[in-house]
């Protein structure tokens, strides 16, 4: 039987009690001697407290002991949704490498009417791939928590902001960005207007290659409607005389769409060569490409 160091404070975990931390104490071994572990009862001025669970703790270690609810003292907690932000965009030879922060907040409202005031250890609960922001130092990190120690005063009500990110690294080719989306690069104050610049030419390059795709399939289009117009003439023209006014005016109108189709063709392979240059330059252009 011997005395041991500790100090009296309240525990929140969120996961235990929604509104209210537990009583607690965090007990320090400086008897000199290992301590077995069992179950503990704690009384206060004489008073019973409450019952807990302690694991043995060798010389010199700490525990924290929770055993009791404290009515005494309330904890309000509210999640605040925090946009994702670009913070850092470059290209390196044809691939854009951009970052992506995710924050999450969580406000933690702290009061008290326990007089003189009360120390809270609070514990938040750590998030795989998710690092601290706020506050910038903490009391204490365990395997599956944050601790902080909060020094509260008696009816005065304390705010406790913890705020975490997540960053978020992501690799596209140019290739695969449609306009659209380098668009949305190009309006994002964080991008350098170096690599605004790149992305308004791709943007360009593009736009000039969508055109002339757009030239070339509607001459195709045309060449389909004449093959079809041409395929119903002929049809009626096998039911009239070769010597009729009519049979005399589709021969005309054949003639004619056959000069339109000559011209079509001429057309559509000049807008193909086009296109295959264009395309070459907006891939020598693309992998060519490092800017940040």
């Amino acid at each position: 039987s011997t005395n041991i160091s500790g100090r009296k404070l309240s525990i929140y975990r969120a996961n235990q009690s929604a509104a209210n931390p537990l009583n607690g104490l965090l007990l320090e071994n400086d008897t000199g001697v290992d301590l077995a572990g069992g179950p503990l009862t704690v009384f206060e001025s004489g008073v019973y407290g409450g019952d807990a669970l302690i694991s043995a703790f060798g010389e010199g270690a700490t525990r924290l002991v929770a055993y009791s609810v404290d009515l005494d003292t309330r904890i309000l907690t509210e999640s605040t949704p925090v946009p994702e932000q670009i913070v850092e965009v470059r290209i390196r030879r044809g691939v854009l490498h951009s970052t992506r922060v995710l924050r999450a907040a969580v406000e933690y409202t702290l009061s008290t009417n326990r007089s003189p005031g009360r120390e809270v250890l609070l514990e938040h609960a750590i998030r795989h791939g998710w690092d601290l922001v706020e506050p910038a130092s903490v009391f204490e990190r365990t395997a599956g928590a944050y601790r902080f120690m909060v020094d509260l005063a008696t009816d005065v009500p304390l705010r406790l902001d913890v705020v975490e990110e997540r960053r978020l690294p992501q690799t596209i080719a140019l290739t695969g960005l449609s306009n659209q989306q380098s668009a949305v690069y190009v309006n994002l104050p964080e991008v350098s207007e170096a690599l605004k610049a790149a992305l308004t030419r791709l943007i360009e390059l593009r736009a000039g290659l969508a055109q002339t795709l757009n030239v070339r399939q509607s001459r195709e289009a045309e060449v389909n409607r004449i093959h079809r117009e041409q395929s119903r003439i002929r049809q009626n023209m096998d039911a009239l005389e070769t010597d009729s006014a009519l049979f005399q005016r589709y021969e005309t109108q054949l003639g004619e769409q056959e000069d339109r189709l000559v011209e079509l063709q001429l057309a559509i392979t000049t807008l193909e060569e086009e296109e295959a240059r264009r395309r070459t330059a907006i891939a020598d252009f693309i992998v060519e490409l490092s800017v940040d």
